[in-house]
Parts: structure tokens; C-alpha cells; sequence
């Protein structure tokens, strides 16, 4: 049995370098692309078994597939696959497993993320899917498992995912006892959503090669993680930085291994980890903990107990605290610090969930909550921040943001958002020092260089804005904002041919951007292209049927193509759309002047004065207002004799 089991590892090491060769052409040299030996095991298993579901997947993407079978049939290593490399039509995808989240280098950087931090799966998860709408794909493993632990608030973020956002999900389930407890209990209905495809092995070399795959992915965990030249990178969920150097020493330790804690659990039972749980949450209350106080309230047996606490109290899970009254038992700060940080994350998504649903009030209560649980951790101070800010509380919100900096000085987000803030308070000083920082933390933070190339750009140093936005768009060449934004830098100069082309780049990049589709309009227009100008001005307003500028430019058009009166139903569109939108009364009083509507000039004119004073100027210049300059109605409006 020995020689024959040792003929077949032969067999399939050469099979593996055979791959390993074949990689080396697709990729151009393994080693440059961060092609380990684990592909090489993928890549052989898809070949023996589940191309087609590959294909399949590849081929129609946006569907929502679950991938059911029993362990080591492959499930996982298929959605590996897909997520590494299989899917070329859609590069941006999220990896979820348990408490891990994997991301593409380059597009978790573009958000501000930073690759050797830990970050939250849920915290940042409505930022990534908004970036992943329509065109990413989510892949999740062990569905079965993330529905029965994180339950409520998994299942609202996948509602998020497939009514919001319209992007692909592939997932995996098992066929065994937990998915039937899953849809036994309150999670079924998701699964009417998923096209179910069934991955079993057919002979013992898949098994050994799935096997083998499993056991070489956990040999190579470190070297995975700082694969430099790796288009994925393996971000942990893990641990803040709480108070006192036991718990940073536990993030450095899970840092290094993202696989601790779920290794780290794997050795207790659902006993054992029910007690631990009550502990935790009686420290964080600041409770103590007694054998009595446990019976009582998980209403398991004193003598299960009993049994199972001194079980953990020999590995050290918990150790003993002895007072003159009773005997009180404290939880390794590894789980009190796990439990601490599960709390405050419960309190964020509530927050976060609060937020989209406008009930700001709630939303504000529950980022307090989790400050009060953690102070330190910065992403609560952020999120809050955020909210804040929508809501023009700009004070507090500066304050919430310099705490989250103050707490992580290296939280390119938080730089990033606190920048923003400022350019608004038009504190371009300030702001722009908020940007560079979050660029010196991540010099690949794309968004950052747009911003600040905005700021630049409002401050007339051109040469510099354009540096930015190309930086930008060199870092990550989908972020249509950036063409759009050097569009119009380019424009403003006068170069119309190289601003054209980043107007169709950034609407190739996404063609539901109403705002380049204007930006192309206005350009067009410039350049007396009527017709072209005319075209993107309605696709805006398809697009964004309450886009007031564009319906105010399409009028302006319409007017000087003397079509009056599809011009007038634009500017009153506009003033519909905003009451208050003095270029589109001024506009509407130059209409009806050329169209020697005398009265309805005067009207509007005075309205669009009453809204700014500066068309009183403008009046006196324009040669729509030629026929009238010289009549009292004119002159009194414009407040000259």
C-alpha cells in the first residue's frame, strides 16, 4: 500500500510540474505573477472536473450560483479559481470566508485600503459593492456557515448585494447537517435565489488532489499573504488595537496568520464556546462571572459546566480570579477582545444599516454605541464622522474624524474623508495637507489623487491638478471620475481633442455616468458640433431625469438652433427641478426677449436677479436683450436710469 500510494504522489508531482509549465506561457513566467504551487493543484482539478462549471459561470456571471457538495469535492477550490483568475469580463470581485475578506490589490487600495492593515468585512463592504455595482462579482464559501453564525446582519448585507447593486454572487454550500440546519431555520427563502449546481468528485484523484490542494494552501498561508507581485491580497478580519500592549500582541499574532482564530476555535466545543461568550460579555459589562451566573442564564447543566470550564482553564482559555466571596473566571483576551470587536462591528452595520435608511437619529446611537464599547476604534469615529457630515454637521464631524486619526494616525481613510470635509469649509490649505497625508500613507490611493487634483484644479494651479488626475488614473485606469475630471481640466485649457477623449473614456469606462455624458455635451456644443452636443445632453437626462444643468444646456442648444420651443420646455424643466436655478430663469428671459415676448421677459429677468444680482451685469451686455435694452421695464429691473 505504501509503494502504490507513493507511485501516485510521483504521478501527480510531475502532473503538477506539467502545469506549473503550462502556467508559466499563460502568465508569462509564474514567478512575476505570483503563480504559486497551489495553482498548479487548482489549475489540475478544474481540468479533471469543473471546467464547465467555470465556463459556465464565466459565460453568465451576473447569475447567482451555489455550489453544494460534500467537503473536499472541490467547492472551494473552484471559487478560488474564479476569484484568482478565471473571470476575465469581471476583474473587480470581494472573497468572502468566514472571517476573512480577499480583494484585488488595486482596487482595495483605491478606497483607501492598505494591505498589511486589518479591515472588517462589513464596514467596508458597502464601499467595495458601490464600486463592484453592475459590473464585479461577490464570491462567498461556506454560505452555509456564514448564514448559521452571522445571521441578521449577513443576511441583510446579501439583500444589499443582489436588490441594490446587481452583482454576481457565487457561493458554496455543503449538502450536510449544516445547511440542513440553516434552511431549517429562518434563512431558506435566499436560497430560491441561487442557480444550484452540484461539485462532486467522481474517483479518489480528485479527492487526493483536493486534499493535497488544502493541505499546501495552509502551508503556504504566510508566503500567500506577502506575495508582492499578487494581484489578490488576504486581509484578515481580525482584532483592533485595543488598550494595553496583550491585545496588540494578539493582533501582530493574528496579522501573521490569518487563520488563527478560526484554528483557534476549531478546538472547543459549541459548550465551550457558549460559556466563553457569556464570560465575554459579563467583562465587557464589567460583571463578574460565576459558575452559578453561567447555569443561570445559558441554562446548560452546572455539572457540563463545571466540566467544561476547568477543561479550559487547563489550556489557559480562562483563568481564575479568587475574591474573599466567590470565585469569578476571565476569559483569554484573545475571545474578550474578539468579542469586544464583534460587538462594536454589530453596532457599526446597525449604524450603517440606519444611515441608508435616512433614520439618522438611530444610525448616530449606534456608532455612539460601539465608541462606548471601544473609544479606540477608529472606523467607529469615521463612520460617525461620515454621518455627520451628510448631515452638515460639520464641526462635529472634523472632531470625529481627527479622533479616528488620532487613534490610527496611518488611516488613509480617514485623512481622505477629513480632506473632503475641509475642501468644502473651503479650507484648501488644510485640506489639501489631509490629502497628501492619505497619499503618503497609500501612494496608491487613486481617489485621493482625483481629489486632490480637484482642489488644485479650483485653486488655478493646472499643471499641478493634471499631474494628479493622471497619477490617478495611472494607479487605476477604470476610475471614470478621473477621466471626467481631466476631461474638464483639458477642456478649460482649450485642449478639446485630448478632453474629448477622456470624456469618452471615462463613458466607455462607465456609460451610465450622466455627469460625463454632460461634461462631452458642453464640449461638443463648444466646438459647434450641435448635433453630437444634443445627443449626450438627452443621454444625460435619460441617465438623470432631474439633472438641472443639463436640461438648462440642452435649452441653451435648442435655442441657438432657434427650435424655441422645445427650448422653453427645457428651461422649465430645469426651474422645475430647481426653483431656485438662476441661469435657467436668465436663460428663459433672453428666450422670450428674442422671441419679442416683452412682458414674460421682464418677469423672468427680474426673478433670475431676485435669485442673484450678478445677471443685472450680465443684462446690460447680452444681445438677446437688444430689442428691449432702451424701454423703463428693462432699465428698472436692471436698476439703471
Amino acid at each position: 500500500m505504501l509503494k502504490k500510494k507513493m507511485e501516485k504522489i510521483d504521478r501527480h508531482e510531475l502532473l503538477i510540474q506539467d502545469t506549473l509549465e503550462k502556467l508559466k506561457e499563460h502568465a508569462g513566467g509564474y514567478k512575476d505573477s505570483g503563480f504559486k504551487e497551489t495553482d498548479a493543484y487548482s489549475y489540475v482539478i478544474f481540468k479533471r472536473k469543473h471546467q464547465n462549471i467555470i465556463d459556465e459561470i464565466n459565460k453568465n456571471p451576473k447569475i447567482l450560483y451555489l455550489l453544494y457538495g460534500d467537503d473536499d469535492c472541490g467547492k472551494t477550490t473552484i471559487l478560488q479559481y474564479l476569484f484568482n483568475r478565471g473571470n476575465i469580463k469581471f476583474p473587480k470581485s470581494v472573497f468572502l470566508k468566514g472571517k476573512r475578506i480577499t480583494v484585488p490589490r488595486m482596487f482595495f487600495e483605491e478606497i483607501g485600503g492598505k494591505i498589511e492593515e486589518t479591515k472588517d468585512t462589513y464596514l467596508y463592504g458597502k464601499i467595495i459593492l458601490r464600486k463592484l455595482a453592475g459590473e464585479g462579482i461577490l464570491f462567498i464559501d461556506d454560505f452555509d456557515d456564514m448564514l448559521n453564525n452571522l445571521g441578521e446582519n449577513f443576511t441583510a448585507f446579501l439583500r444589499s448585494v443582489f436588490q441594490e447593486y446587481g452583482i454576481g454572487v457565487v457561493a458554496t454550500g455543503t449538502t450536510g447537517l449544516k445547511l440542513r440546519k440553516v434552511i431549517a431555520n429562518y434563512e431558506a427563502p435566499f436560497y430560491r435565489f441561487f442557480n444550484p449546481v452540484s461539485v462532486a468528485y467522481e474517483n479518489e484523484d480528485i479527492k487526493f488532489l483536493a486534499n493535497e490542494y488544502n493541505q499546501k494552501l495552509d502551508a503556504y498561508t504566510e508566503k500567500i499573504l506577502n506575495v508582492s507581485n499578487s494581484n489578490i491580497a488576504l486581509i484578515a478580519m481580525m482584532i483592533q488595537n485595543f488598550n494595553g500592549t496583550i491585545e496588540q500582541s494578539i493582533q501582530t499574532i493574528i496579522k501573521k496568520n490569518p487563520f488563527v482564530i478560526e484554528k483557534f476555535l476549531a478546538k472547543l466545543s459549541n459548550q465551550q464556546i457558549t460559556i466563553l461568550e457569556y464570560m465575554c460579555e459579563r467583562v465587557i459589562e464589567g460583571k463578574p462571572t460565576r459558575i452559578k451566573d453561567i447555569v443561570e442564564d445559558t441554562l446548560l447543566d452546572e455539572k457540563i459546566v463545571g466540566v467544561q470550564v476547568n477543561r479550559m482553564v487547563k489550556k489557559n482559555f480562562i483563568k481564575i480570579e479568587k475574591t474573599k466571596k466567590y470565585r469569578s473566571y476571565i476569559p483569554n483576551p484573545l475571545f474578550i477582545g474578539m468579542k469586544r470587536y464583534e460587538l462594536c462591528l454589530k453596532h457599526i452595520l446597525k449604524g450603517q444599516s440606519f444611515k441608508d435608511l435616512k433614520r439618522y437619529e438611530e444610525a448616530e446611537k449606534e456608532y455612539g454605541e460601539a465608541i462606548k464599547i471601544n473609544p479606540n476604534l477608529a472606523e467607529a469615529h469615521n463612520n460617525l464622522g461620515l454621518l455627520l457630515d451628510d448631515l452638515n454637521r460639520y464641526e462635529e464631524a472634523e472632531k470625529e474624524y481627527r479622533e479616528a486619526i488620532r487613534i490610527n494616525p496611518n488611516y488613509a481613510y480617514a485623512h481622505y474623508n477629513l480632506g473632503i470635509l475641509l475642501k468644502n469649509l473651503n479650507r484648501y490649505e488644510e485640506a489639501e495637507k489631509e490629502y497628501r497625508e492619505a497619499i503618503r500613507i497609500n501612494p496608491n490611493y487613486a481617489n485621493a489623487h482625483n481629489n486632490l487634483g480637484n482642489l488644485l484644479k479650483n485653486l488655478n494651479r493646472y499643471e499641478e491638478a493634471e499631474k494628479e488626475y493622471r497619477e490617478a488614473i495611472r494607479i487605476n485606469p477604470n476610475v471614470a471620475g478621473a477621466h471626467n475630471n481631466l476631461g474638464n481640466l483639458l477642456r478649460n485649457l482649450n485642449r478639446y481633442e485630448e478632453a474629448e477623449k477622456e470624456y469618452r473614456e471615462a463613458i466607455r469606462i462607465n456609460p451610465n455616468d450622466a455627469g460625463a455624458h454632460y461634461n462631452l455635451g458642453i464640449l461638443l456644443k463648444n466646438l459647434n458640433r450641435y448635433e453630437e452636443a444634443e445627443k449626450e445632453y438627452r443621454e444625460a437626462i435619460r441617465l438623470n431625469p432631474n439633472f438641472a444643468e443639463a436640461h438648462n444646456n440642452l435649452g441653451v442648444l435648442l435655442q441657438n438652433l432657434k427650435r424655441y420651443e422645445e427650448a422653453e420646455k427645457e428651461y422649465r424643466e430645469a426651474i422645475r427641478i430647481n426653483p431656485n436655478y438662476a441661469d435657467a430663469h436668465y436663460n428663459l428671459a433672453c428666450l422670450y426677449s428674442v422671441k419679442n415676448d416683452l412682458k414674460k421677459a421682464i418677469d423672468w429677468l427680474k426673478k433670475a436677479i431676485e435669485i442673484d444680482e450678478k445677471y443685472k451685469e450680465m443684462a446690460k451686455e447680452d444681445k438677446d436683450f437688444e430689442n428691449i435694452k432702451d424701454g423703463k421695464d428693462f432699465k428698472d429691473a436692471i436698476g439703471r436710469v
